[in-house]
């Protein structure tokens, strides 16, 4: 917890992706909410790099784009 509470408060977003690695610590949620595993690529990447954005989609993700899903470092 101590941990957690550090990386929260001087962290950044550290403490939210040790969250989806460990599942600690346990948060409640509504049941009909789906949470983010990974961040979206910017609009200006579909729009300006389309062809690189989507093979890294295809190598990463398996061409799943859907954020929701786990990814293969969380897995």
């Amino acid at each position: 917890m101590q941990k957690y509470l550090r990386s929260f408060h001087q962290g950044g977003y550290s403490s939210y992706f040790d969250h989806l690695r460990t599942g600690y610590p346990t948060f409640r949620k509504a049941s009909n909410v789906n949470i983010a595993y990974r961040w979206m690529y910017p609009q200006k990447e579909y729009n300006q790099n389309t062809q690189h954005v989507e093979d890294a989609i295809q190598r990463q993700f398996n061409g799943n784009d859907i954020i929701q899903n786990a990814t293969w470092w969380v897995k």
